[in-house]
């Protein structure tokens, strides 16, 4: 199964990718900084759609934040976590 990595995903256009992609079964990791949100969107997910969810705590805003997420993002797909798929690629392509 594929995975994406969803910033901003509380709510939101966020929130809208991360309901079309979990449509196309498709797991994810759901980043943003509002825990209830993201804690009731992942389950939402996983009840509609039976996917895995994984959410992140991350404050993007904040300095060396990107590099943080990106560290645990590569710990957690370790090699899996290459540059072929930290391509950004459109929902037709993801769903295809």
């Amino acid at each position: 199964m594929k995975t994406a990595l969803i910033t901003g995903a509380s709510s939101g256009i966020g929130a809208a990718f991360a309901r079309e992609l979990a449509a196309c079964q498709t797991d994810l990791i759901l980043v943003a900084r509002s825990q209830d949100k993201l804690q009731r969107l992942a389950e939402q997910l996983q009840e509609k759609f039976q996917i895995r969810t994984e959410i992140i705590l991350q404050d993007l805003t904040q300095t060396g934040a990107a590099r943080s997420l990106y560290d645990a993002i590569a710990k957690r797909m370790e090699d899996r976590f290459t540059n072929q798929q930290c391509r950004i690629w459109g929902l037709w392509r993801v769903c295809r």
